[in-house]
């Protein structure tokens, strides 16, 4: 077993633990969540008495656990259900080999279970709360594999060890000659932070929680915000300053000093891209957003391209490069705004019925005037673009077409492929122009239709080139920028 990690779903507190390389996550902290301590066992227990959950478990083991016990598994699903049929986890374990499920006992004990059986039990509490922990597995999934929060862990780390030597010189060497009263010693350490925060972020800590109430209340300060850059140099400020605090040199020179030392230290550190400003995004992620290109992706149906951006901008080769702010589309009830809305996406939606084209994308472009994007990014979407649209955001339009637009614009190109029976066609990526399908091509990739008898097959061979094509382009565009 490994140490245990904590996710916080409705204001619980939800342990995961691991055994072989696999997240178990603790049931009996999902029970407590439903109706508090005294009932978590009683809430397992019921959950595992039903025939549905038995079927469930005993196909789970099936797929992972070649050691599975299969007789004894069909005793306990011809009982389940019934009035005097009750399972305690333990009891599951021990009568079946089971894997799924464990009990352990001591400061974090309790009913642990693989993620997938999880995921099941938490529609149990509630279907809410199994959407909450999804999500919010995701999310820690993603901070423990974040390549920055590591780095910003050691130089977070390097800070508070080189505080200690800090005020291990400032007892010391400044105690001694001030005679301060003893309980006023937190007040010169204070002071020798604050030396140090007004060099850095130009105020004090004080200054920072009066117009911070609410990150006060959850006990950050202003360092917790601070850059990867900025608490490198903070590491090398305090080591510095502890020097000059044993060499008796008076704060005022010191301030000066250590003022010169750090925008020397910035200035270089900025000046390598592979730590430049690298900002808190989330309560635990921390990357560079000040570089990454902010999109709007327009779609009017269910939106599969759409799909594609958001899962590589989440976990993939659009990840640190590019940010989807909004999902918009023309038609209010488009599947995709659902879809998005899972990734944690604003969505908004205008509609264009009984509007001209004219008057519609006007309506669109004063909508857009509250958001702060590179690029919008068509995906599906159904509609031609007005003169006054493409001359908005001219050269920031991008869309995919699956065709060679030297060949074939507008709608049905799969059709045209499949009766014209081509060997293969393309995909084509293109700035938006006033034209239908008619802007510079930005990339193009083949499509084998070899053996594609049927429409079907060609658009299914066309949509797995798509949605791999569109982010691998809007990477290379972005990352040009």
């Amino acid at each position: 077993m490994t140490k245990i990690k904590k996710i916080k779903i409705e204001n619980n507190i939800i342990s995961i633990t691991q055994f072989d390389d696999e997240d178990y996550i603790c049931l009996t902290d999902m029970a407590k969540a439903k109706q508090g301590d005294n009932r978590a066992a009683d809430i397992i227990k019921n959950w595992l008495r039903t025939r549905t959950t038995i079927e469930f478990l005993g196909t789970w083991e099936k797929l992972y656990n070649p050691n599975f016990k299969v007789v004894e598994f069909d005793h306990f699903k011809s009982e389940a259900g019934l009035h005097t049929f009750v399972l305690s986890p333990k009891q599951w374990t021990e009568k079946t080999n089971a894997i799924g499920i464990f009990s352990k006992s001591g400061r974090y004990g309790g009913t642990y279970a693989h993620r997938d059986i999880a995921f099941e039990f938490g529609a149990a509490v509630s279907a809410t709360f199994k959407l909450f922990l999804i999500k919010e597995y995701q999310r820690y999934k993603i901070i423990e594999s974040n390549q920055y929060n590591l780095e910003w862990d050691v130089k977070r780390l390097l800070s508070k060890a080189n505080y200690h030597i800090q005020t291990d010189a400032v007892k010391k060497h400044i105690l001694p000659e001030k005679d301060y009263e003893k309980e006023k010693k937190w007040l010169i350490y204070a002071e020798e932070a604050d030396l140090l925060n007004v060099i850095l972020f130009n105020c004090t800590a004080k200054d920072w929680r009066e117009v911070n109430p609410e990150h006060t209340k959850q006990r950050l300060n202003i360092r917790d915000f601070a850059s990867i850059n900025e608490l490198a140099v903070l590491s090398n400020l305090e080591s510095l300053n502890a020097v000059m605090i044993n060499n008796k040199i008076k704060k005022h020179q010191r301030f000066k000093e250590l003022k010169e030392v750090a925008e020397y230290q910035l200035n270089i550190l900025n000046e390598q891209n592979s730590m430049k400003a690298l900002k808190k995004l989330s309560d635990d992620i921390y990357i560079n957003q000040k570089k990454m290109t902010k999109i709007i992706i327009f779609i009017s149906g269910r939106g599969s391209n759409m799909e594609a951006i958001l899962k590589e901008t989440k976990n993939g080769i659009l990840n640190g490069i590019a940010e989807t702010i909004l999902v918009f589309s023309d038609k209010k009830d488009a599947i995709g705004l659902q879809t998005a809305k899972t990734y944690g996406i604003k969505t908004a939606s205008i509609s264009a019925k009984g509007k001209n084209r004219e008057a519609f994308d006007n309506e669109v472009i004063d909508s857009l005037e509250n958001y702060n994007f590179d690029y919008i990014v068509l995906a599906g979407y159904m509609r031609i673009l007005s003169e006054n649209f493409v001359k908005t955001y001219k050269n920031k339009i991008i869309n995919i077409h699956p065709a060679d637009t030297n060949l074939h614009q507008g709608l049905h190109a799969y059709d045209w492929a499949f009766e014209n029976k081509m060997k293969k066609t393309k995909i084509t990526v293109h700035y938006v122009n006033e034209g239908v399908d008619t802007g510079k091509i930005i990339a193009q990739k083949e499509v084998d239709l070899s053996g594609a008898n049927t429409l079907e097959e060609v658009e299914k061979r066309g949509l797995v080139v798509e949605h791999r094509f569109y982010s691998e382009t809007l990477r290379t565009v972005f990352s040009q920028q």
